[in-house]
């Protein structure tokens, strides 16, 4: 196989490969639909600070008919949340540009022979960070509505104008205009959380 185009075009026996290859397409969704790089563990060396933390990383999505094409207003959008051992958030104390190149890999099994850590701790945590996240994702809803609503607004006026100018535009038109917008506002308030990847930190 190869990457390059010109190298494929004067070899016939090589196989030429772009990012939406079928071979490729299927080998990324594959492994993206696995378990695996879905939770890690690491350990931040740090003499002047000891704290747990659990990065979650939530997926935004909107379950709906492909027929509405509600991903040009509410597209799958990830949020990214971090709390502490007290049920603090500390998203911006572990940003990924400050924490790049200091975490290292460690081992987890010490604190999963803690029968607390894995029946209280992580549970606590991982309901705190769920209900930061929801409200989190209300601005991003608020927006896809408004946006949703500003383009449909749009085309009722558009076919109004084509109407006034003598165009047949039928009732029918603009029905469906009203209920693809009603559509789509109910599907954007039902919007889920689909928790994507976990990270434990320890700090010490």
């Amino acid at each position: 196989i190869t990457y390059d185009r010109k190298t494929a075009l004067f070899r016939d026996d090589i196989e030429f490969l772009t990012i939406d290859h079928p071979m490729l397409t299927g080998a990324l969704d594959l492994f993206l639909s696995s378990e695996h790089g879905s939770s890690a563990f690491a350990l931040w060396p740090d003499p002047k600070k000891k704290e747990l933390v659990l990065e979650c990383v939530y997926i935004l999505e909107c379950i709906t008919s492909a027929q509405y094409n509600s991903d040009r207003f509410l597209p799958p959008l990830p949020l990214r949340v971090a709390v502490n051992h007290l049920g603090k958030e500390v998203t911006t104390d572990y940003l990924v540009a400050r924490t790049s190149g200091l975490l290292k890999k460690g081992s987890i099994k010490p604190l999963l022979s803690n029968q607390e850590f894995c029946t209280v701790l992580i549970p606590s945590m991982l309901e705190t960070s769920s209900i930061i996240a929801q409200q989190k994702m209300k601005p991003y809803i608020e927006d896809a509505i408004m946006e949703m609503k500003q383009f449909y607004d749009a085309e009722t006026n558009r076919l109004k104008r084509l109407s006034d100018l003598g165009a047949e535009i039928t009732q029918e038109e603009f029905l469906q205009i009203e209920e693809e917008s009603a559509h789509l506002t109910r599907v954007f308030n039902k919007a889920r959380l689909r928790l994507d990847s976990v990270c434990l930190i320890k700090r010490s």
